[in-house]
């Protein structure tokens, strides 16, 4: 139960917003989520108005069940597929610039729609006009929703990578053949622990001056959320990553998430990370858990790209707000993942 005042002060007219709008007026519909994301996570957001949502279009779908033409869906069904797959065939072609000037053009004929009067257009559509405006929404659509993971995995597929965004990434565990079990913060004593916890401040050191996160790791280990598993080359600390693991925590049921993860910069950074990946994946199977999830953000060009090449894929997408305005870790040649939400 969610007891902020103020959550309560703007979910309320928000979800109504949202009613009216699937009532007919439109528009209002998509600033629910933005407004409750003011106190609420983003994520938490989007998942109280989904069941909302679904619920409305059921109510609507009720209102319209039989009334549907069949003429007019053998025209756009077939002219809106028609307009994604010119959108997926010229995109490539397209500078930032022309993207822009169309998601503006689009914005712009919306409203200019909106307010024009509608007398003038009342007539009838023919089957031209139909396979036009069809054929355009499907273009359109395709190359204004360029934010959704689908696209961004198609973006990649030409060259395109995205920047200043943080992926959201899982991947099902897959038992190894392993016999040995990674080392873990919880196998260590006491006076161990002391000293892991101040070599893993000089490793985080080293990627950001006074980054530390010996706080989340003692806190894993004082309220059984999971561990903290730890690489080694030799004697030395190559990497760490603090896990949550299943219900109770934030990973959730079945689920292994790597709050924070992070290797030693240098030459063997990229190896070391994927062996840590490797061993948190190893500790995901041995708890039983079906999803490794992490986040990085995809400033960190090779971290994200090792994470895709190990089969990981986005589900979410966020951005990370900076104050001041600095790229701090979230740059080329940092390996790290890391979940604040």
């Amino acid at each position: 139960m969610i007891e902020d005042p103020w959550f309560w002060a703007l979910a309320l007219p928000a979800v109504a917003l949202t009613g009216i709008s699937k009532g007919g007026t439109g528009g209002g519909a998509a600033v629910a989520t933005p407004l409750m994301a003011i106190v609420i996570p983003p994520a938490t957001a989007a998942a109280i108005m989904l069941p909302v949502l679904c619920l409305m279009d059921i109510a609507g779908i009720r209102g319209y069940l039989g009334k549907w033409d069949r003429r007019v869906m053998r025209i756009l069904v077939p002219s809106g597929l028609a307009g994604c797959l010119v959108g997926a065939l010229t995109f490539r072609y397209m500078s930032e610039h022309w993207i822009r000037i169309l998601v503006g053009a689009t914005a712009l004929g919306f409203l200019a729609w909106t307010l024009y009067p509608r007398k003038r257009f009342m007539r009838k559509p023919g089957t031209a006009a139909g396979w036009l405006w069809g054929t355009l929404s499907g273009f359109t659509s395709f190359i204004t929703h360029a934010g959704s993971p689908r696209h961004l995995g198609l973006y990649q597929k030409f060259g395109f990578w995205p920047r200043f965004l943080t992926a959201v990434m899982k991947k099902p565990v897959v038992a190894g053949t392993r016999l040995l079990l990674p080392a873990t913060f919880a196998q260590l004593t006491e006076n161990n622990q002391q000293l892991f916890l101040a070599e893993s401040s000089s490793l985080t050191d080293k990627i950001l001056s006074g980054l530390t996160v010996e706080n989340e790791i003692s806190a894993v280990q004082a309220r059984s959320l999971g561990d903290t598993v730890i690489l080694r080359d030799g004697k030395r600390l190559s990497g760490f990553a603090v896990c949550h693991c299943g219900p109770g925590t934030e990973a959730g049921f079945d689920t292994c998430l790597i709050k924070f993860g992070a290797v030693r910069p240098g030459a063997e950074a990229a190896e070391a990370f994927r062996g840590l990946l490797n061993d948190c994946e190893t500790f995901a199977a041995a708890r039983g858990m079906k999803v490794l999830t992490a986040s990085v953000n995809t400033a960190r060009h090779e971290a994200y790209c090792l994470l895709l090449e190990l089969g990981f894929s986005t589900y979410i997408l966020g951005v990370t707000m900076h104050r001041p305005n600095d790229e701090f870790y979230s740059r080329p040649g940092a390996f790290l993942m890391d979940d604040w939400r």
